[in-house]
């Protein structure tokens, strides 16, 4: 991200090439994604500004796939790894359940200082940009900072295959 600074703010170019202007000194984040930015928060010790959170992705699951053989495996009370790091997460409010749409309600009440919230995240999947698209303005409505991360596969830049 780029970016210039002034004394109470910083202005950054997300990865949509969108210009935020963000505080200086953020204290409360909220992260509508599915662990991913909690995770790099975690890695750079400020998991603790985290006040809210995406979605259900917290919650114990079952992880079912099919091995290549065709053989059907289900692993009951599976865990995102993001909450076996930052187990305080699951304590946190959550702002998209399955199935519906955000709680505008509850984000207002969290009074975050910016809001990363990731494209590609199970939350915003390709085909759901007419959703996304009204995220984005009720958010900026409200006047937070919306910080928008692009993940795979879901970026405009193409990257080497290995």
């Amino acid at each position: 991200m780029e970016g210039s600074d002034s004394a109470d703010t910083r202005i950054i170019t997300d990865m949509r090439g969108r210009t935020v202007e963000i505080p200086s000194t953020i204290e409360r984040v909220v992260c509508i994604d599915d662990g991913f930015v909690e995770g790099v928060m975690y890695r750079f010790g400020e998991h603790e500004k985290v006040v809210g959170i995406g979605g259900e992705w917290i919650k114990d699951y079952t992880y079912s796939f099919d091995s290549i053989t065709g053989e059907s495996y289900e692993y009951t009370n599976g865990m995102n790894p993001v909450r076996y790091l930052i187990p305080h997460l699951a304590d946190l409010p959550v702002l998209v359940g399955t199935g519906t749409g955000m709680n505008y309600e509850t984000l207002a009440s969290l009074d975050p200082d910016v809001i990363f919230l990731r494209q590609g995240s199970w939350a915003f999947r390709a085909g759901d940009d007419e959703n996304l698209q009204k995220t984005i303005h009720t958010i900026e409505s409200l006047g937070y900072p919306l910080v928008i991360l692009v993940g795979p596969p879901y970026q405009d830049r193409t990257y080497a295959q290995f």
